[in-house]
């Protein structure tokens, strides 16, 4: 029968399918498939859609009607694939069950629906439920904002509050108790309470049991008031609280619960306990402090004392509580201490600082460091002071001490020969001494703190400071640098120092400062030429002089022998031993004793060291050499070395014998010739000392005409003043011009008097020899002439500084450049001076523009008494150029005059260095 209705429903070749009955037209099946097709699809996919949004939202009322409209989609989706199937097969009895369980599917639906219809009016309508959502957000939001505002009340109180229903049940708690307790946010158990945290008693060791847990207590009914427990939790610190708290009863009496409050005194107990503790230390540090403690009343009254204060004092408590302050304070420092105390009372200080002075007992000084503050009330009214007394007398004689030592070490750091400073290690100059500072000509306070080569010393030239920045660089590094260089001192002076920098560290290690240190070694370092000087003569002289020179350490024994030494004894340099045995065994033997006696006596008593002897030649003959030799001690006499040079006389020796006979005559004729000579030195001597006796005369024939010529003149030119004053109303215009030329003649005499005795000591009178800067000299003979304004003296080029005698180079400046003053038609003129360096002198050039000199007056000018003009119109003596001749000729030099009228004049004399 299953076979039978198989047939039925998939095998009907009785019918055609319905692609015939659309002729196979290709566009009309297509239609028909596309369009079942796309039905079908979207019959699927509705009712997958439904049952999404049922699972997704199981709230939806009527989720059964929903199930029946997704069975009727699926139904006619069925039936709309199927039809696509029976367009190529006519299973159309299977199409037609299709349809009836399509038509069941939609009779079910549709009476479900009916029945729905009241429940679906009863929905309300949107405006209804947005209505509805309004008033319920409304009622939420106040819900909301009081329960916010009661949980922001309770969360910034700093006390922590906790209820509990009548159950037990933690309902409230706010954020101090969480913090307190480490409790979770939501409800917590009565019974989970131990695993966040364990109440202890105050011990913090004694667990607090059920009964005495104040909630727990309060649940009973029972009021808590102040009642200390210990909180551990598990997530956070231990705290004390002080618990209240209260049952919660409703207005019927019924129990609702419990509530506690709770408050942290951690802080508190431990500042209490803290306070305590430090009442306990202070006592104890104030009893036994080491340095002198006290509290002084506003009035200056000890209150109270420790004792270290009474021992620094030398008083007992008793007696130092009956004085105050005042009575034994230093009476000079008494007015800053009063005035500290008005500061700190007054509140312009917290606190003061202060050395000053007290009295002990036994009335000696005690230095102490006093360190005092005012202790205030809560209204900020001083109540007392508290002092601090260290005793500082030790460090007070210590800085005494110190401040001696460093007058010691700044005398003798300034005394020293030596040029010596500090430097920081950037170069930065922060300590000189005065030989330094002399040196350079300025103070202390105007180069300290600038960089060391920025300072005139090291001026002299670009490499010079390059020179000494490098040294400083490498100082800083740690290296001791030490070189030669010539530095400026001031007037232009030029000097060689031996150079150094010295690095110093510090205590870590580090290179806090340097040493720069300069000796002055201009002088060795003339000397040492000069020793090169000598050592190259000495070597010249060794290799051409006939001698042979030997030179003996006494010390070791060891002596040098010249070639020409081992020559005169016939042996090359590499066949004589360097020691004294050698020249001792080839002395002979009859000349050894009076060799050996000759050394001794030089050695013990000084006895000059020349003598004859003979020594064996390398051909085993004699030779005779004349020896004479020095030795050289060290401070104690100890004798260091000896040197020798000498002579082959072998020649001589054999020359004597011949010579002996020619002698015997000779001393005859030098008899004779040695008493005419005693005549002629009897005469020399009779001739000197009346040239000395005439110089002594014409000195003193210069001063009494000096004197005794002056006298009349003045008293000439005082009478001729004296009458024209007498007889001022009855001279006539001649007369006075008589009597003016009467008083120019008295001075022209006078200043010819002068520059008569001028004249006679130039050469006579002698002054040392000192370092002269031409500069200066000629600055200050300039600013003593009378120049007249627009009058220009110019000194071109570096002018010299070097030894010479000053007065007679300031005589002939000051008479060359007057001479061109006075004598120059125009009163703005000029006059130049120069210099020119050469091998032994200097040539100094005065020039002027003015009228010039005709060349054949040019010997005339320097003649004693000559003028080139009547001394009537131009005031001379005619002596000034002679000076200045006789001046430079006695200093080894000459002078010369070149001038043509119109064309100015120049005057070129040269100045002997020394």
């Amino acid at each position: 029968m299953l076979l039978n209705l198989t047939e039925l429903f998939l095998v009907n070749s009785s019918f055609m399918p319905h692609g015939m009955c659309y002729l196979w037209k290709p566009g009309l099946v297509g239609l028909h498939l596309l369009s079942n097709a796309v039905i079908a699809l979207s019959y699927f996919s509705i009712p997958f859609t439904l049952v999404y949004i049922l699972r997704k939202r199981p709230d939806i009322p009527f989720n059964g009607i929903f199930l029946l409209f997704a069975a009727f989609i699926v139904s006619c989706g069925i039936g709309h694939a199927f039809d696509i199937w029976t367009l190529w097969h006519p299973n159309y009895w299977l199409a037609g069950n299709i349809k009836a369980m399509t038509a069941s599917v939609s009779l079910l639906t549709a009476i479900a629906l009916i029945q729905t219809i009241p429940q679906i009016i009863a929905l309300p309508s949107p405006q209804q439920m947005q209505q509805q959502i309004r008033e319920r957000e409304q009622a939420e939001t106040e819900l909301i904002k009081e329960r916010q505002f009661l949980q922001a009340l309770l969360n910034n109180l700093s006390d922590g509050i906790v209820a509990c229903d009548q159950n037990g049940l933690l309902t409230l708690f706010n954020q101090a108790t969480q913090t307190f307790h480490g409790l979770p946010k939501q409800s917590l158990p009565s019974q989970d309470w131990a695993q966040y945290y364990d109440l202890y008693l105050p011990d913090g060791k004694t667990m607090m049991s059920s009964a005495e847990i104040p909630l727990f207590r309060a649940l009973q009914g029972e009021p808590v008031r102040n009642v200390e427990m210990m909180i551990i939790p598990k997530q956070g610190k231990p705290r004390l609280l002080l618990a209240n708290g209260d049952p919660i009863i409703a207005p019927d009496g019924e129990k609702l619960g419990a509530v506690v409050a709770m408050r942290d005194i951690t802080e508190r107990k431990q500042i209490e306990q803290a306070l305590q503790e430090s009442k306990a230390r202070f006592t104890e540090a104030f009893g036994n402090a080491a340095i002198g403690m006290a509290i002084v009343s506003l009035e200056g009254q000890w209150l109270e004392i420790n004792t270290a204060l009474c021992q620094m004092l030398g008083y007992s408590e008793a007696d130092l509580l009956a004085t105050n302050f005042q009575s034994i304070t230093y009476p000079e420092d008494l007015a800053q201490d009063l005035l500290c105390v008005k500061q700190l009372i007054s509140g312009e200080i917290e606190s003061g600082q202060l050395e000053k002075r007290y009295l002990n007992k036994q009335g000696e000084i005690v230095w102490v460091s006093l360190s005092v503050s005012v202790v205030k009330n809560e209204q900020n009214q001083p109540l007392y002071f508290v002092a601090l007394i260290e005793n500082i007398t030790n460090r007070k004689q210590i800085e005494q001490d110190l401040q001696e030592s460093e007058r010691r070490f700044r005398a003798i750091f300034n005394s020293m020969f030596q040029f010596i400073g500090l430097l920081k290690p950037d170069g930065t100059l922060l300590e000189a001494n005065q030989t330094a500072l002399d040196f350079g000509g300025f103070r202390l306070e105007e180069i300290v703190n600038r960089p060391f080569w920025e300072i005139s010393w090291w001026q002299i030239n670009a490499q010079t400071q390059q020179q000494l920045q490098q040294a400083i660089m490498q100082a800083a590094s740690g290296e001791f640098v030490r070189y030669e260089v010539d530095i400026l001192g001031a007037n232009n002076q030029i000097a060689t120092i031996d150079f150094s920098l010295k690095p110093v560290l510090d205590e870590n290690g580090q290179i806090s400062l340097l040493i720069p240190e300069g000796r002055n070694i201009t002088e060795s370092k003339k000397i040492q030429e000069k020793l090169q000087r000598n050592e190259q003569r000495w070597q010249l002289a060794i290799q051409s002089t006939g001698d042979g020179i030997w030179d003996w350490n006494v010390q070791t024994n060891e002596v040098y022998y010249s070639p020409r030494w081992k020559e005169m004894r016939g042996y090359q340099n590499d066949e004589i031993r360097g020691n004294f045995e050698q020249w001792a065994e080839l002395i002979h033997s009859d000349d050894y004793e009076k060799v050996m006696s000759a050394l001794e006596q030089h050695f013990t008593k000084q006895i000059p060291f020349r003598l004859e002897y003979r020594t064996l030649h390398r051909d085993s003959s004699y030779r005779w050499i004349l020896v004479q030799g020095q030795a050289v001690c060290d401070e104690i006499g100890q004798i260091l070395r000896m040197v020798g040079a000498e002579t082959d006389i072998t020649e001589r020796k054999q020359a004597q014998v011949a010579l002996a006979q020619l002698n015997e005559e000779l001393e005859a004729r030098v008899k004779q010739r040695t008493s005419q000579l005693e005549q002629v030195n009897k005469i020399l001597l009779a001739t000197t000392g009346q040239l000395e006796k005439r110089n002594q005369e014409l000195d003193q024939f210069a001063y009494v005409a000096s004197h005794d010529l002056k006298a009349p003149l003045r008293a000439i030119a005082n009478l001729s003043e004296w009458l024209e004053e007498d007889l001022e109303d009855k001279l006539d215009d001649d007369t006075r011009h008589n009597l003016n030329l009467l008083r120019g003649r008295v001075h022209r005499l006078e200043n010819l008097i002068n520059g008569l005795l001028a004249y006679s000591r130039v050469g006579r009178v002698s002054s040392e020899f000192q370092l002269v800067s031409v500069e200066r000299l000629l600055n200050e003979i300039i600013d003593s002439l009378v120049v007249p304004p627009e009058f220009k003296i110019e000194i071109i080029g570096k002018m010299p500084t070097f030894r010479t005698q000053l007065l007679p180079l300031q005589q002939t400046f000051s008479n060359l450049i007057d001479n061109a003053i006075k004598h120059h038609p125009r009163q703005d003129g000029k006059v130049s001076i120069s210099v020119v360096e050469q091998e032994n002198f200097y040539e100094f050039t005065v020039s002027d523009d003015g009228k010039g000199i005709d060349p054949k007056y040019h010997d005339r000018i320097f003649t004693i008494f000559q003028t080139l003009e009547a001394r009537d119109n131009k005031e001379s003596t005619g002596i000034g150029l002679s000076i200045v001749k006789k001046a430079v000729e006695n200093q080894g030099g000459a002078i010369t005059v070149e001038s043509q009228v119109g064309e100015g004049t120049s005057f070129r004399f040269t100045w002997k260095k020394n």
